[in-house]
């Protein structure tokens, strides 16, 4: 009898245990089901955010992109207009300056003058320049009104600067008013010294003298080196010679101030490149840019 009554009070524990644990399962299944709805309106509730967003946000996020567009085309609409209107600028001496230049960019220095006659310190000052790494050019400053035959000065400075041909740019010096006018003269000179040396040599002379005066033959073969003074200053200047015609010429060398007569300043519209080409080579005047066409659109 008692192992009877243990049986059944053991079967009714197990009984009411399995009860139990099915309801545990049954409240486990009701959670699980419940989060799981709740899951899926929280993902069916974030895609429609992301489906249809706020539309103030899109507003905002459309200016933005088209504030960047407007930008973007803005930079590449000044980068077209923009011009480089950087130049070199140098000095031009002769023993006259009574010193050694070392700043600016290029320094021409005078090397000879009619016929015999050498620049006291134009060893001096063209070894100072080149072992100083600038750009350098030499002159020759004509003596028609000697009576000079232009091919006997122009051999007389070949055979001076001789030892530095092709590390210098060559260079006429026109300026004797009393044969200024003279382009026949100044047309041999060139073309013997170019003959002579295979480089192509720069005049250089007044904005009033390579306007008014007949240059066929020469201002469409030889580039410009022009003195025309519109400040005293050695800033770099404005364009400020208009009053005169140049257009026949390509104009490189600009000597534009005298500093209070202490020294020359002058801007050169040539890469180093270009320079350096006109110390070598036969250049045409297509090389580069002009230099009056550029400071005229700068002053624009």
């Amino acid at each position: 009898m008692k192992e009877n009554k243990r049986t059944r009070k053991s079967i009714r524990r197990h009984v009411r245990w399995d009860r139990i644990l099915g309801l545990l399962a049954v409240v486990v299944s009701i959670i699980v089901i419940i989060v799981m709805i709740i899951n899926r309106h929280s993902d069916e509730a974030t895609a429609a955010q992301i489906e249809t967003p706020n539309d103030e946000v899109n507003q905002y996020f459309e200016d933005i992109i088209a504030q960047e567009t407007n930008s973007a085309e803005l930079d590449e609409a000044e980068k077209e207009m923009t011009v480089d209107y950087s130049l070199l600028s140098g000095t031009d001496i002769s023993r006259h300056n009574g010193e050694i230049v070392t700043d600016g960019d290029f320094v021409i220095v005078k090397a000879t003058e009619g016929v015999g006659y050498v620049d006291p310190r134009f060893e001096e000052n063209i070894q100072n320049a080149l072992d100083n790494g600038q750009l350098c050019g030499v002159y020759h400053y004509a003596r028609p009104d000697s009576g000079n035959m232009p091919t006997v000065e122009a051999e007389h400075f070949v055979e001076t600067i001789k030892p530095y041909i092709g590390r210098v740019m060559l260079v006429l010096d026109w300026e004797e008013a009393d044969e200024i006018d003279n382009t026949v003269w100044v047309s041999a000179w060139m073309w013997q010294v170019y003959q002579m040396t295979g480089v192509r040599p720069v005049l250089y002379t007044s904005a009033s003298v390579a306007s008014n005066y007949d240059w066929t033959g020469i201002s469409s073969q030889f580039d410009l080196w022009v003195a025309c003074y519109v400040q005293d200053t050695a800033d770099i200047p404005t364009h400020g010679i208009d009053e005169w015609d140049l257009s026949a010429w390509r104009t490189i060398i600009w000597q534009y101030s005298t500093t209070g007569g202490k020294l020359d300043r002058n801007v050169s519209s040539l890469t180093t490149t270009e320079w350096q080409g006109r110390c070598i080579a036969d250049n045409q005047k297509v090389d580069g840019e002009d230099l009056m066409q550029m400071l005229s659109v700068r002053a624009e």
